[in-house]
């Protein structure tokens, strides 16, 4: 058994600043990567930075706490304030769980930051304990910088990429991209190691029947309902294939919000019965409402946030095996063959869209098959038992 040898046995101390274990995209990987660590007999602790934007409940038997406030902070004032409490205290709370509890590896999720990971690595080589972060996207400046006062980080964040990156123990990408990144900034290529997601491919949908709540065939996207994820490029999309089958509706699970919301209302007003938005929903409803879909989408955009990333959805749609179709970006371009594992697509490219679902409602039978080989795809590089393995495994380096 894995968790049976002394590396293993100590521990894993996972730092997010993320909520734990429900929540968005973030959360969804934290949960699942740490399950997987629990069923390989690893003990595992994840420590909410920021405590909790949620307030779900943890069933997942996996300890977690909070580093100082039970609540995300919202004041500006008050963050700072915080950021700096987090930046002194950071050695003390890794010194008392590996001195009480014996954890021998910290492992950085959402901490990004030179100021942030530079506290946990001074003390883990105190400690002579191992220190691996994970690196999921490059955030664009505006991500880094919402306001002008806050210029300073950008320098921060650049410098832990370029400069000190290569000083930890390890790296966990999520793409080719970032793993490059890492190596070309001076990482040692052994102590790089891409890892797509963590999924649980198997159990997503287990138990839960395919029940369509109408003859209409039904184009699904779940996500983020943001421009960069090609919501609209799917909209339109959809408005083309509208016109010439009525008998199709959209279904966004998601919760768009504000100008986004607005420009959905605006863009479909003329055939709102045939748009769904689903709002927010728990866990145990989103492969629901995935499987009374016919086809899944996911239209991200081009650029450096889609080739830095790869999506959680895709995972979660390959898990239904339904029929996928998806932008060529980042690692998708790389893993997949079209029609194959799915349907590819040239991003930023509504009409294409819109050619590949009506080729896909021509040829249903053909795009089942299609969606059955994504799921298998998806088996052998999403599971987060293999993959937390090969965590396992790496760490031991």
């Amino acid at each position: 058994m894995i968790g049976s040898n002394k590396q293993n046995s100590n521990g894993i101390l996972v730092y997010t600043t993320g909520d734990f274990p429900y929540g968005m995209a973030p959360e969804s990987l934290v949960r699942q990567m740490t399950l997987g660590f629990k069923n390989h007999n690893v003990r595992v602790k994840v420590i909410r930075l920021r405590g909790e934007s949620y307030g779900l409940y943890n069933d997942t038997e996996i300890e977690v706490s909070n580093f100082l406030f039970s609540k995300v902070t919202k004041n500006e004032l008050a963050k700072f304030t915080e950021l700096i409490a987090t930046i002194l205290l950071i050695p003390f709370s890794v010194l008392r769980n590996v001195l009480h509890h014996r954890y021998n590896t910290v492992i950085l999720y959402g901490v990004e930051y030179f100021y942030q990971i530079f506290p946990f690595w001074i003390i883990c080589k105190f400690l002579k304990i191992k220190l691996i972060r994970i690196t999921t996207d490059y955030y664009r400046v505006s991500t880094v910088v919402p306001v002008w006062w806050k210029k300073p980080k950008l320098w921060f964040y650049n410098f832990q990429f370029k400069h000190f990156d290569r000083y930890l123990d390890g790296i966990i990408s999520l793409s080719t991209y970032m793993a490059n990144m890492a190596i070309a900034n001076g990482a040692k290529a052994e102590k790089v190691l891409v890892i797509p997601h963590f999924i649980d491919v198997l159990g997503f949908c287990e138990d839960i029947e395919q029940i369509k709540h109408n003859d209409r065939f039904r184009i699904g996207y779940c996500g983020t309902v943001v421009d960069l994820n090609g919501v609209f490029d799917l909209i339109e999309a959809f408005l083309l294939v509208h016109s010439s089958y009525p008998n199709t509706e959209l279904f966004i699970i998601g919760n768009p919000t504000g100008n986004n919301l607005d420009r959905i209302k605006a863009m479909t007003e003329n055939i709102k019965e045939s748009v769904i938005i689903s709002g927010l929903l728990s866990k145990k409803e989103v492969p629901k409402a995935l499987l009374s879909c016919n086809v899944l989408v996911n239209p991200r955009k081009s650029g450096i946030f889609a080739e830095a990333g790869f999506p959680t959805k895709l995972g979660e749609y390959f898990a239904t095996s339904l029929p996928v179709i998806s932008t060529k970006v980042g690692d998708i371009k790389n893993y997949f063959t079209n029609k194959k594992e799915l349907i590819l697509i040239n991003p930023d490219t509504p009409v294409e869209i819109a050619e590949s679902i009506i080729w896909l409602m021509k040829n249903y039978e053909e795009a089942k098959i299609i969606g059955k080989s994504g799921n298998t795809w998806a088996i052998d590089n999403l599971d987060y038992m293999k993959n937390t393995n090969k965590i396992l495994k790496f760490v031991q380096l």
